[in-house]
């Protein structure tokens, strides 16, 4: 019985060790393969980050106050022209916009026409704005009242919200988006 056991003790061991043989074998191949996989491609390079990517301007409140400035100066010469003479208002507005904005506005001419009753617009008044940063950008909200002017010089009073972004290029607010629609109390 003891030759038995004996010879079941080394009979697993043998097996054991061949286990673990091969399990070693196996597993310097993973390696080896994955490093040569690594080897193979690419080398990586490392860029090391300037100082001016990484650095985002966060708008102060003096900045928010001259993006106000060019808001309030912008927003009465946007929503007053005659339909027929737009042209003469995106002119107006240039000083105040992104050049890419003022190119927008000036290709929009041709697409807006007169209607049978509605003329043009007047500015009337707006509220105290909302305004926050998003990065480097300067987002500005408000409430604006404006006239629709029909062919008979009836004037009627229109709500709208405006949401106008703000960029800084070369040291000044200049509006680059402007997205509105009629303001409703709901």
């Amino acid at each position: 019985m003891l030759s038995r056991l004996s010879r079941e003790k080394k009979f697993l061991f043998f097996g054991g060790v061949v286990f673990l043989v091969l399990v070693g074998i196996l597993t310097s191949r993973c390696e080896g393969a994955s490093q040569k996989a690594v080897k193979e491609k690419s080398p990586v390079k490392t860029v090391e980050p300037s100082i001016q990517e990484d650095s985002v301007e966060i708008p102060t409140e003096s900045d928010k106050n001259q993006a106000r400035g060019v808001v309030d100066k912008f927003i009465p010469l946007y929503t007053t022209y005659q339909i027929e003479k737009m042209g003469d208002m995106v002119k107006e507005i240039q000083p105040f916009v992104t050049e890419q904005f003022y190119k927008n506005e000036a290709s929009n001419i041709g697409l807006v026409r007169p209607t049978a009753e509605m003329i043009g617009f007047q500015f009337s008044k707006m509220e105290k704005p909302i305004m926050g940063t998003d990065g480097e950008e300067i987002t500005w909200a408000n409430r604006v009242t404006v006239e629709l002017i029909n062919v008979d010089k009836k004037k009627t009073a229109v709500d709208y919200s405006y949401i106008i972004r703000l960029k800084k290029k070369k040291g000044e607010w200049r509006i680059s988006e402007v997205n509105f629609h009629e303001y409703h109390d709901e």
